[in-house]
């Protein structure tokens, strides 16, 4: 569905809708983050709503920014300050252009970490026994922000080369990786199940469930 039409499209939902999307946020502090509950793709919180008795599926974060606002530019999109792609916390949200998200997002990426935190994040990364989640956690950063540092997006240094364990990126350590393998032999659970918990493709899950995927992969 195209930008231009969600304004409409958001003021035509009911009390009731609105208030069932808020009760799938997670709602904290006004300076936190308040991730989405439910379904999401890419990282972003995913609503399906009907209006109309028409069924789309609109951006979590694009309802939080709307329902403040009560207004929303057609030609923007909207844009996360904290760079955390679950929350709907309407105080994190703006609107901006791609060039300007870019932007925002790397130099934030900058300034939220310094050069000697980036470099002993990817020495930690390189030993092979932590990922980016767990040091999203230590650091206080969001994954995509650690995730930049160990491909030398962020923090820029000619002389680094990303290495990883056996030659391959972590998703999740060792622990996790075993924790999801006793999930799945011990309870009822599914793969898709697993993949929606732990926010990854079907296919990469059923991989780690079947052992045709390295521990470090």
């Amino acid at each position: 569905m195209k930008m231009r039409d969600k304004h409409e499209l958001f003021s035509k939902m009911k009390e009731k809708q609105w208030k069932i999307f808020w009760n799938a946020v997670d709602i904290k502090t006004k300076n936190s983050c308040w991730e989405w509950k439910q379904h999401c793709n890419r990282g972003y919180g995913r609503k399906n709503i009907t209006i109309n008795n028409q069924k789309y599926v609109f951006g979590a974060h694009q309802l939080a920014f709307w329902y403040k606002n009560k207004y929303m530019d057609n030609n923007l999109q909207v844009c996360h300050k904290c760079d955390n792609r679950k929350c709907a916390n309407p105080n994190h949200l703006y609107q901006g252009t791609q060039k300007q998200n870019t932007r925002d997002y790397v130099n934030r990426g900058k300034n939220k970490l310094s050069l000697n935190k980036a470099t002993k994040i990817r020495k930690e990364y390189a030993q092979g026994n932590t990922c980016y989640r767990e040091l999203g956690e230590k650091y206080n950063s969001s994954t995509s922000h650690i995730s930049n540092i160990i491909n030398n997006k962020h923090w820029n240094d000619k002389n680094y080369k990303p290495t990883f364990k056996n030659g391959v990126k972590m998703k999740f350590s060792f622990k996790t990786i075993c924790k999801m393998k006793n999930e799945y032999k011990n309870t009822k659970t599914t793969v898709a199940k697993l993949a929606k918990k732990y926010n990854i493709d079907q296919s990469y899950a059923c991989k780690i469930i079947k052992n045709k995927l390295r521990v470090n992969e």
